[in-house]
This record gives structure tokens, sequence and C-alpha cells, in this order.
């Protein structure tokens, strides 16, 4: 059932000129205040852990960049120098004195020949060598086997790092919404801690007048006595909470002590109802579309399992096509060198397996079928958990419901029995006792009211986290 308040004080008590903790509570609220949405956008940007979340986002686009170089040719290029020793330069002849013989002329009767020495054949040395070199190397069978799989992986990666960045910032906003609400209710019970103090020490006054004139007992004053002072633990409580949830409160936001924090009432305004909370099967079919979690998993099997296959390219031969060019003094393919630049080239295609890589790539490639299995029974637990997380949210949610049409009544009924108990008394119509019995069931009636419309904030806040509501604006 749903109530139309302005603010959350309008289920605390009556609403009348003479009701103080009505007062009170009213003036909890601050125009300009924070609101839980003004809480979760200072959460999200000072997150630490969206901040790490952000940083390995960038490390995985990063990577896929290397991943995308893959399909670069390997080019490589230098120039070198080279300073020879000098050595005497061998001479090419078969005559004496290393003479190169020459034949002249046909041959005689006898097969004889005329020969004269043509004169000393030696290679020049140039003691001064210089190159400049040039290569590509063209891996054929890794864009088949590795690069694609490689730009596959880093791309999954790269997309289950986005997915946990958007889960960090989901979740820092949720947690400032649930902390906003764990303050504001403390708050509120701080209030009513007060209040009740106040009246038990009011009612102490009364019942001790009345044992003075005669008209009551000491066991009523003693009574009266432990009431005030349960109030006053149940005071020293709530400001202890007070304190504590402010403090969670102001490390969510990094908010420093010196900030003012004021509540708006603009979240305690009539909450709408959530509709088709009764289709169990379409809520979680939602969820699994929507949840980032399991989106992030999928994207770290897929990534897995393509740096799976990857492992396959080790296992087989590798095809490269290779060329060179070379502008050298001497180049070495002229001969006899003659000191002089000359430019060569040369294209190839180079087939190599190594047999010595199958231990560590076999081994590697189980790792890698280890991880994926891994992976995916962790995907299918997310799942399977999804379901009880979107039925606990439903249940909660309901049971929210139900609590603040119950404790409403309560209070209210708290309220006037309160009220009856204390007229009676006045007119001596009713005991001290009667009139204790009463006041602590309004405070038990009030904090629990208070208690309902925070949870049911509260409850709001998980459903729409459990169903993936919570990327977009929250319901209200």
């Amino acid at each position: 059932m749903n109530f139309s308040v302005a603010v959350l004080v309008g289920l605390l008590g009556q609403v009348t000129p003479e009701n103080a903790l009505d007062a009170k509570m009213r003036a909890l609220f601050v125009p300009g205040g924070l609101t839980a949405d003004d809480v979760a956008r200072r959460a999200q940007d000072t997150s630490r852990e969206l901040e790490g979340r952000t940083a390995a986002l960038e490390g995985a686009e990063a990577q896929l960049a290397v991943a995308r170089s893959g399909f670069i040719p390997k080019v490589t290029g230098g120039v070198s120098y080279t300073r020879l020793s000098e050595i005497t330069p061998p001479t090419l002849g078969l005559g004496d004195e290393g003479r190169f013989l020459v034949t002249k002329g046909p041959a005689g009767p006898l097969g004889t020949r005329e020969v004269f020495a043509a004169g000393d054949i030696s290679f020049p040395v140039f003691l001064d060598n210089v190159a400049l070199r040039a290569g590509l190397v063209v891996p054929l069978s890794d864009y088949l086997l590795r690069t694609v799989q490689q730009l596959r992986s880093a791309e999954q990666s790269r997309a289950a790092a986005e997915f946990d960045a958007r889960v960090a910032k989901v979740k820092a906003g949720n947690d400032g919404r649930l902390a906003y609400f764990a303050w504001v209710r403390a708050r509120g019970q701080q209030v009513v801690a007060r209040q009740t103090l106040e009246q038990s020490r009011q009612r102490g006054e009364d019942i001790q007048r009345a044992f003075g004139v005669g008209s009551g007992s000491r066991a009523d004053v003693l009574r009266a006595e432990s009431l005030v002072e349960q109030a006053r633990l149940l005071v020293a409580r709530t400001d202890s909470l007070a304190g504590l949830t402010e403090a969670q409160l102001r490390l969510v936001m990094r908010a420093p002590d010196s900030e003012p924090l004021n509540i708006s009432g603009h979240d305690f305004e009539a909450l709408a109802p959530v509709p088709g909370t009764d289709d169990l099967e379409a809520l979680v079919g939602r969820a699994a579309q929507a949840r980032l979690e399991l989106k992030s998993l999928d994207a770290t099997r897929l990534a897995l399992d393509a740096q799976r296959k990857t492992n396959w390219a080790t296992l087989s031969p590798r095809l490269d096509a290779t060329g060179n060019l070379l502008y050298a003094n001497p180049n070495q393919r002229y001969v006899p060198n003659d000191g002089k630049w000359h430019f060569t080239w040369d294209v190839g295609v180079a087939l190599s397996w190594q047999p010595s890589d199958l231990p560590v790539g076999l081994a590697q490639l189980k790792v890698n079928e280890a991880r994926v299995r891994q992976t995916q029974a962790q995907l299918h637990a997310v799942e399977e958990a999804l379901r009880v997380e979107v039925k606990q949210a439903v249940l909660a949610l309901k049971e929210s419901e139900v609590a603040l049409e119950s404790t409403h009544k309560a209070q209210a009924s708290a309220e006037e029995g309160y009220r009856v108990r204390q007229e009676l008394f006045t007119n001596g119509r009713s005991t001290a006792v009667e009139v204790i019995d009463a006041e602590t069931e309004l405070t038990r009636a009030r904090l629990e009211a208070l208690n309902a419309q925070l949870e049911a904030r509260i409850a709001r806040v998980r459903f729409d986290h459990a169903v993936g509501d919570d990327l977009e604006a929250p319901r209200r």
C-alpha cells in the first residue's frame, strides 16, 4: 500500500501543532540538503575501486593497441661500418712465380698449344666496408593462427575491463545510497530517542508529584526512573549510531568534517508502486540481460578461449615471407669487388618449426583450458545466485510495503493509546504503570515506523540493483 506523505515525518506522529516530535522531525529536512542521488554521484566521483577499475581499463586498451600492432609486418633497418685489418692480397696463377698461364692458337700435331704468361691476377682488398640494410618479415602463419586470436582476446579483455569499471561505478552509487539512508535512519532514531527521554522525564515528574500527594506508590516512581534511564541509554546508542553512520557517509563521499551535512526531503515523497513483481521468471530474465557482472564474466571467458586458441600457434610450423634490401660499398655479391656502391635485393619464404616448444605450448594450453572452465563455472554460479538475489529483493520489497501499512496503523494506535492513558492518569483513572507501558509502546511504534520508511527505500535500491535497473536513474 502506498501512502501520500510529503516527508518522512508524516508517518512518525499525528500532525498537530502540539506534536513536538513532528516539529523536531521536520527540522531534520533542510532545503538544498543532500539527496540519495547526490550522495551516489559523489561516491562515484571519489570511489577508489572505480579509480582502480578505470586504470585497469586503460591498461586493457593499451593491450588492445599492442594486439592490433601484430598485423604490422616486421620492418628492420640499419647502417653498419666495418674496418678490416690489412692483409697481403693473394694472386691467382698456374705458372711459375704466381703468373697466370694462357694458351693461344690451335693445337699442334702433338696436341700442344703455345703458352705464354699473361701476368698476375689478384683481387683488391677494401679495408673500409659500409652497408645500408632494410628487411621485411611478413608472419603469414601468425596472421591466421596467432594474431587474429590475440586481437580477439584483447578485445574481449577490454570489454571485460569496461564492464568491471561500470560495475564499480554502479556499486559505488548503490553504496552511497545505502549509506545515505542508514545515516537518515540514525538521525531519525536520534530524534525519537531524545523525544522519548523528554517525555519520560516529564512523566517521571508527574508520577513523583502523584506519589507526593499519596496517589502513587514507590514502585511507580522507581519504574518511571528506570524508564528515564532506559531512554538515556537509547539516546546514547542513537548518538553513537548517528556519529558512526555520518562518518561512513563522509568516507563514501570523501566529505571533510568541516562540510555540513543536511537531509533533503526529496527522497521521502510517496513511493510509486513497482510493477511486475509477481513474475519472477521475467525479472530473472531481465536481470540476466542487464547485469554487468554476467557480461564481464562472459567477456573474460571469451578472452581466455581466444588465448587458448593462440596456444595452438606455438605447436604449429611457422611460415614467414622475407625481403631484404642492401646498398653497400663494397657489395659482396659483386666479384671481384670494385670499391663502389651497389644495390641488391632478395625475397623468399621460410618454414620453421621448433619441437622444443611443444612441452611449454602443451602445458600453457592446459592452463588456459582450465581457466576457461573455471570462468564458465563462475558464470554459471553467478547466474544461479542471481535467481536467489532477485527473489530476495522481491520478497524484501513486498515485506516493506506491508511494513509501511502495518507500522502506520500501529503507530496511530500507540499514539491514541498513549493519549488516552495520559488523560486517564491525569484524572486519576489510570495507573502510572499503564501510562509507562503506553509510552514504551509508543516509542517502539515510532522507531518501527521510522525503520519501515527507510527499509522501504533500501529495498528499492536493492531491487533496482538485483534486476539491473540501477544502470539508469533509480526508481522512486
